[in-house]
């Protein structure tokens, strides 16, 4: 059975007694290589990935994602990039929700599924910067044309999301 490595974050991030200057850097060592079977071997499993063409916040994107799929998307590779990219090209709205949310206290973007962001696709002036939360708590969004990058959003924009099954 033929592999391609790619490479996925390690769960065991450092804890940080106080937020720095600015966003936390991860460490290329803790986004370790890992084998994923190729998509012509057995072991191959593959998200399906869709799109909801309803306009509802982060918050109830996730829970509708979890009551009738699993979860908001989450976006660790080129692959899955091109992927939802492609998904994304239907919707409705400027842009769409992904499982992509700012832990603030770190100034850290966090998978909902606990990985911190080792892939990124943010456009120019997004996920680079101190997040300011002080009045509402950030998200992460994909541009639904042009190049598909991730930008920063307010968790209470309603707009289109990809859940995976």
């Amino acid at each position: 059975m033929g592999h391609s490595t790619l490479y996925k974050q390690v769960r065991d991030y450092p804890a940080v007694d106080e937020p720095g200057p600015g966003p936390v850097q991860v460490p290329a060592t803790y986004c370790q290589p890992y084998l994923v079977p190729k998509p012509n071997s057995l072991a191959y499993f593959q998200d399906k990935l869709i799109l909801i063409q309803q306009n509802l916040t982060w918050l109830e994107s996730m829970g509708y994602c979890r009551q009738h799929h699993v979860d908001l998307v989450s976006v660790d590779s080129v692959e899955m990039q091109r992927r939802v990219g492609n998904v994304v090209k239907r919707a409705s709205t400027e842009s769409v929700w992904l499982g992509l949310h700012n832990f603030c206290s770190m100034n850290m973007w966090i998978w909902l599924n606990g990985e911190v962001v080792c892939y990124q696709n943010w456009a120019p002036g997004n996920g680079t910067a101190p997040e300011d939360c002080g009045l509402e708590w950030r998200k992460g969004a994909m541009e639904s044309g042009g190049d598909h990058h991730w930008i920063s959003l307010p968790e209470s924009r309603k707009l289109n999301f990809i859940c995976t099954n």
